[in-house]
C-alpha cells in the first residue's frame, strides 16, 4: 500500500506551526495579563510577607518601619491623583478643541451645502419654468394638430364615395 500526502495532516502541521509562533510571540493579550498580574502577585507577596512579620517578629519595630511604607504609598497616592486630575484637565482641552473645530470647520461646511442646496432647487425651478414647460407646451400643440389632421383625413376617407366593382 502506498502512502499519499495527506492534505489534512499538513494542515494540522501548519496549524501547530501557527499556534507554535504565536505562542512564542508577545501578543496584546499577554503584554496586558503580564502588566496586570507583575504587580497584583508583589503586592499580594508583600502583603503576605508584611503579615508574617508583624505575627512573628516584634510589633513596636515593625510599627515605625510600616510607617514608613505607609507614608510612601500616600506620597504614590498623591502623585496618581495628580496625574489623573491632569489627564481629566488634558481630556477636557481636547474636547473643547474638538467643539472648536466642529464650529468652525463642520459648520460652514454644512451651511455652504445647504445654499448650494437651495440654489439647485431655484435653478431646476427656472429651468423647468422658462424650458421645460413652453416644450411639452409646444410638443403638445404638435401631437393635437397631428391628431387633428389624422382625423380630418379619415373624415375624407369616409365621406369619398367607394366604387363598386361588383357590377
Amino acid at each position: 500500500m502506498v502512502k499519499t500526502p495527506d492534505t489534512t495532516l499538513t494542515d494540522d502541521a501548519a496549524t501547530t506551526q501557527t499556534e507554535e509562533e504565536s505562542s512564542s510571540r508577545w501578543t496584546l493579550k499577554r503584554i496586558v495579563m503580564l502588566a496586570a498580574g507583575v504587580p497584583i502577585a508583589l503586592l499580594v507577596g508583600l502583603f503576605l510577607i508584611a503579615l508574617g512579620i508583624v505575627f512573628f517578629g516584634d510589633p513596636g519595630w515593625w510599627a515605625i518601619r510600616m510607617q514608613y511604607f505607609r507614608d510612601l504609598g500616600l506620597i504614590v497616592l498623591t502623585l496618581q491623583g495628580i496625574l489623573i486630575i491632569t489627564g481629566l484637565a488634558i481630556l477636557v482641552l481636547q474636547v473643547a478643541r474638538f467643539v472648536n473645530l466642529l464650529r468652525s470647520e463642520v459648520k460652514p461646511i454644512t451651511e455652504d451645502a445647504r445654499s448650494t442646496i437651495s440654489e439647485v432647487r431655484a435653478t431646476t425651478a427656472f429651468v423647468g419654468k422658462n424650458t421645460v414647460q413652453p416644450l411639452v407646451r409646444i410638443q403638445a400643440f404638435f401631437v393635437g394638430a397631428l391628431a387633428f389632421l389624422r382625423e380630418l383625413l379619415n373624415l375624407r376617407r369616409l365621406a369619398k364615395p367607394t366604387s363598386k366593382k361588383e357590377d
